[in-house]
């Protein structure tokens, strides 16, 4: 499994999205594929770097992990930064779910993007 440091800042997203589209290309999925998960980990890291990190007033890194297998691509991306608790929220409302994202789609349309996803709350 290929890890990679990379620092907690928007400036680094565009070293994110080149290593998930370089292992995209190297796993031989199509185009379609390439650019839904690297929107999705462009998305989540985006989410790190600004609420676990910038908004706490924190500095750190991300480490994104990537592993290819004849069957799978699979991206963890870890950090240090403060945790979101998805269980300290209420739900979102259908309304919530149709706003646009920072791309112009909206969370429903985001969770479709990824085969697979989890959210692992390490204490």
């Amino acid at each position: 499994m290929a890890r990679h440091s990379i620092p907690a800042n928007l400036a680094a997203l565009s070293s994110i999205r080149h290593l998930v589209t370089q292992a995209c290309l190297e796993a031989e999925l199509d185009e379609s594929a390439t650019y839904r998960l690297t929107l999705a980990v462009d998305e989540i890291a985006t989410n790190i770097i600004t609420h676990g990190y910038q908004e706490q007033g924190r500095t750190g890194d991300i480490v994104i992990s990537i592993e290819a297998t004849e069957q799978t691509l699979t991206v963890i991306l870890e950090d240090t930064g403060i945790a979101y608790d998805p269980r300290t929220r209420g739900m979102p409302t259908a309304e919530d779910l149709d706003k646009p994202l920072s791309d112009g789609s909206s969370p429903s349309q985001q969770a479709q993007l990824c085969c697979n996803y989890r959210f692992l709350l390490k204490k």
